[in-house]
């Protein structure tokens, strides 16, 4: 990147690099969070790649912590004496909330495994508000694009249940017709052959009535949440059994799927470029917005118009970032200078030209690494939210 200086022509200019990438450093969070450091002060510098709240039974936790360095995770825990001592048992890190006191017996154990203890008199609720806003930026796993972390507590039934078990439990239930069956160590054996259960008497064993194949996708609690909406869709199922490995965890349904989907997936913008632009960050601020073009290569050549329907949708981002939800056009001119051709390096840029009271004026580019493809210029009349 480049800047113009009046009168002293053009000087390179570094960007802007964000402050963490996959990983954060201990310290780093002991610093914005205002941390104490109780135990384990000299194993601060580890780098931290999982946030894990535990909420949950020892179980789950062990499950969320299985395919990753425990040296790597800190887990968020109040006034549970069982899962303090369970976490620093395993070397994970432990950060302890709501002014929770650690024994002393827990920070000897917590330095002799060569874990630290943290403590914050905030909630856990406003902690994790915290880290998400200071670094919504890294690549930090928080669970969100885990399947296994929007399941809900299943309906099943023993394989040694009983048909007037499953009856009743449809009765009583709004769910689907199908259940998953399991044996004593909750591993799925399958599901209800329908036709069978309707055909026999209310004592009869469900596992004599096992379906050849179950009804319902399974899926890995690791798999994407995208994924398992697309599995559902495409096979018309009401449901998917969450597993990890034979064992039932869980289940989802499609309204554990708009859950996800409206807390967690961002929609995109308005304009029909709008879903192919992806903002970043370490290069935007208020006056500027710039995007990176993820567009398929079976869709290049496809638009003639998507020089503009880029920008425009760019146009867009910017104003509802900026707090402009409603806007109309006054004048454009857009210029393109050649053909586009789309690269892993092409770029929108929305730049703030002027600004007075309603009326603003912007200046778009389209251009990668080596050439600059459209620009284009744009006043617009735009109105706050409020004022709407």
């Amino acid at each position: 990147m480049v800047r113009v200086k009046p009168k002293a022509g053009t000087v390179r200019v570094e960007p802007e690099k964000m402050p963490y990438s996959t990983a954060i450093k201990a310290v780093e969070l002991v610093h914005h969070l205002s941390l104490s450091i109780i135990a384990g002060r000299e194993n601060i510098d580890h780098m931290i790649r999982q946030i894990l709240v535990c909420d949950g039974s020892k179980d789950y936790l062990e499950h969320q912590m299985a395919d990753s360095d425990p040296s790597s995770c800190i887990c968020l825990c109040g006034d549970r004496k069982e899962i303090q001592e369970f976490v620093i048992s395993k070397s994970a890190n432990l950060l302890l909330t709501d002014g929770v006191k650690a024994s002393w017996a827990l920070m000897s154990n917590a330095e002799r495994n060569g874990a630290f203890i943290l403590s914050s008199p905030l909630s856990t609720f406003s902690l994790i508000q915290l880290l998400l806003e200071e670094f919504q930026t890294t690549e930090i796993s928080t669970g969100t694009d885990q399947i296994g972390n929007w399941m809900q507590t299943p309906d099943y039934l023993y394989y040694n249940d009983i048909i007037a078990d499953w009856q009743q439990l449809y009765v009583e239930s709004s769910f689907a017709k199908q259940y998953p069956i399991v044996d004593d160590d909750l591993e799925i054996l399958g599901g209800i052959d329908l036709w069978k259960a309707a055909a026999g008497i209310p004592s009869q064993k469900l596992r004599s009535i096992l379906a050849d194949s179950p009804d319902f996708p399974v899926v890995d609690f690791s798999e994407a949440p995208e994924k398992t909406a697309k599995k559902l869709v495409t096979n018309r199922k009401a449901f998917a059994a969450v597993s990890d490995g034979k064992k039932l965890l869980g289940i989802v349904t499609a309204s554990d799927l708009l859950r996800y989907y409206m807390y967690v997936r961002k929609p995109a913008r308005e304009g029909s470029a709008g879903f192919l632009l992806e903002i970043d960050s370490s290069l935007s601020n208020e006056m500027r917005a710039v995007f990176h073009i993820r567009l398929p290569e079976s869709e290049t050549g496809k638009n003639s118009h998507i020089e503009a329907d880029l920008m425009l949708s760019a146009i867009d981002h910017h104003l509802h970032d900026l707090g402009f939800l409603s806007y109309q056009p006054i004048s454009s001119s857009i210029i393109c200078v050649s053909p586009v051709c789309f690269s892993d390096s092409l770029i929108v840029s929305s730049i703030m030209k002027e600004r007075s009271e309603n009326m603003l004026s912007f200046e778009v580019e389209l251009n990668d690494d080596t050439t600059s493809y459209s620009r284009a210029f744009f006043v617009v009349m735009a109105q706050k939210e409020k004022e709407v």
